[in-house]
């Protein structure tokens, strides 16, 4: 397994890391490429992921609540059962992700792409959740269904 974290003058670059369980709560990673991380259940609660790259990551079961995941890429992710309370996907790229009963519950998914994804599980893991110009796993868009994605999963 390819494993690496090094740090450039503005981003980190983490392909393939192994954080399984980790908990780097409150954590700047706005631009990091944390490709392939296996991040099984470990803690990135309110912490800043702006425009990171999470594309085939493992965040199986990881607490992500209350964080900013402003165009971050996370096409073809492991989400399933990640809680994501509070966050921030505005942008967010979400393509074939598993989201199998991940929570969702008051995230901003404004102009999120979620084309492909697997999203079954309870519609309640996505209550207060904002759709705006939402690419829904269907391939359809929120503002045509009502102002929401939870039934075109």
């Amino acid at each position: 397994q390819r494993q690496m974290c090094i740090r450039d003058s503005s981003n980190a670059l983490c392909i393939g890391t192994n954080l399984e369980q980790a908990t780097i709560s409150s954590a700047n990673l706005q631009g990091a490429d944390l490709s392939w991380a296996i991040l099984k259940f470990s803690t990135l609660s309110s912490s800043n992921l702006f425009g990171a790259v999470l594309s085939q990551a493992n965040l199986y079961g990881a607490t992500v609540n209350g964080s900013d995941l402003t165009s971050t890429v996370l096409a073809n992710a492991n989400l399933s059962g990640a809680n994501f309370n509070g966050s921030t996907m505005i942008g967010a790229d979400l393509s074939g992700a598993n989201l199998v009963n991940a929570i969702f519950t008051g995230v901003n998914f404004t102009n999120a792409n979620l084309a492909g994804a697997d999203a079954r599980g309870n519609s309640n893991n996505y209550n207060g959740a904002t759709w705006s110009n939402t690419t829904c796993p269907d391939g359809t868009n929120s503002d045509n269904n009502n102002g929401s994605c939870v039934n075109n999963r």
